[in-house]
């Protein structure tokens, strides 16, 4: 997105994350309600995807359309196979990265050793948290994906959403998810579109808890809005991205028939 403007980013309001006081969806909202008025997409993410074919840009947009500023707002984007695949886009196979100061960067910081004592590293995933979006404004994030070779042939899904943090544990959000088919190392694509969102929505507050704690990244998020004085918000200081993977108020499709 252009601005005609732009300045030094203030001081987040936000605690960093996995410190007292940071706004964490799995320890904090009892149960998520959809607020209409906020949205959170992907553009530009493609429907086929070629196991070690390379990046693929696409866009993250979040949106404010109410008359309230929305503190503490977690983003998540990820992507992940759908019940008929035993993998992980998650967890090593796929790896997502952020755009900061015109370079790109890994959008994990985390691993943790499975019960075989295996590191697994939380790649698939962004998940941020911006200060605040004031009233009628959006911000976007320039994001990337890659599927390793290894990767196998099947269905996954992705999710773009927000949360924010409502009164007595209650919370409110809103997301996509979008329907991705990823094809074997070599595979023919044929027509490839931008994937659309298929109509389902994220619910509940299900989902692996974040490992360990936060890093600031920096580099700029556009945001635009009539009432929105910083047009340009660095990311050091209005986002904190979590370590590992969120995954917080969307339900894991995968081993959960």
């Amino acid at each position: 997105m252009s601005s005609s403007s732009s300045t030094e980013p203030s001081p987040s309001a936000s605690a960093p994350a996995g410190d007292e006081g940071a706004f964490d969806p799995e320890t904090d909202c009892e149960d998520m309600e959809l607020d209409e008025d906020l949205s959170a997409e992907v553009t530009g993410l493609p429907n086929k995807i070629v196991a070690g074919s390379g990046w693929h840009d696409f866009e993250y947009t979040v949106s404010n359309d109410s008359a309230k500023d929305l503190k503490d707002l977690y983003m998540e984007v990820m992507l992940e196979y759908g019940d008929d695949t035993d993998a992980s886009l998650v967890e090593d196979l796929a790896v997502i990265q952020v755009k900061e100061d015109g370079k790109w960067t890994d959008a994990y910081q985390d691993s943790y050793e499975d019960e075989n004592g295996k590191q697994v590293n939380f790649t698939g995933t962004f998940t941020g948290l911006l200060d605040v979006l004031e009233k009628d404004s959006s911000a976007s994030l320039d994001l990337r994906i890659q599927v390793k070779a290894s990767a196998p042939a099947g269905t996954a899904f992705a999710l773009s959403g927000a949360v924010y943090a409502g009164k007595d544990s209650a919370c409110y959000g809103n997301g996509d998810f979008y329907d991705v088919e990823i094809l074997a190392a070599g595979g023919k694509p044929g027509d490839v579109d931008d994937a659309k969102p298929n109509g389902d929505k994220p619910t509940g507050t299900e989902g692996t808890k974040v490992q360990g704690g936060a890093k600031p990244i920096s580099g700029s998020l556009a945001q635009t809005g009539s009432g929105s004085a910083l047009p340009v918000i660095a990311l050091a200081g209005g986002v904190t991205v979590l370590a590992g993977v969120g995954v917080v108020f969307a339900v894991r499709r995968r081993k959960t028939a």
